[in-house]
């Protein structure tokens, strides 16, 4: 199979079976799971992948970390700001970083939209990375098969010294 890096695309057709596609977002290396066929935007630090089937979106991002001294207190108070006490936070480990996952219940008139947010943090370069899925309940069996390949689908290069927008 055939492996592309794409630099600045803004947009992108991933095809499963026709190429693997890798692009970076700062020091993030995204390789697209072949499962999926997708359309690849970049939007400032956010790259987000429209999936046809299984319907769902896969945002990855990058900000700057909130200050502190302890890991584990920052992703919390992250956490508690998106989802203001209606989730249960799981603490994890994502791109050998500390990370917490938790998952958000967005209602759009009479239609429920999911939201599974995993968000990592490297104090010493105070970055943070974050992957979000967003799906409907028709696809929520997929959703743990997918929060696990895209997982692995992301690397943090730590020493890249040129990093993308």
């Amino acid at each position: 199979m055939t492996k592309f890096l794409v630099p600045l695309a803004a947009t992108l057709w991933c095809l499963p079976g026709v190429a693997q596609v890798r692009t970076t977002l700062g020091p993030l290396e995204i390789t697209v799971p072949s499962q999926y066929s997708a359309s690849m935007q970049r939007k400032g630090s956010q790259l987000q992948f429209a999936i046809a089937s299984p319907k769902m979106t896969v945002v990855l991002s990058t900000f700057k970390a909130p200050s502190g001294e302890n890991a584990w207190e920052v992703l919390d108070e992250l956490a508690h700001s998106r989802h203001k006490g209606q989730a249960e936070v799981k603490r994890t480990q994502w791109l050998g970083l500390p990370a917490v996952l938790y998952r958000l219940d967005e209602r759009k008139g009479s239609t429920t939209q999911y939201r599974l947010v995993l968000t990592a943090l490297d104090l010493d370069a105070a970055e943070a990375f974050q992957l979000e899925i967003l799906f409907g309940p028709e696809v929520a069996s997929e959703v743990q098969k997918a929060l696990e390949r895209w997982t692995r689908a992301v690397k943090y290069q730590r020493d890249i010294e040129l990093r993308s927008p």
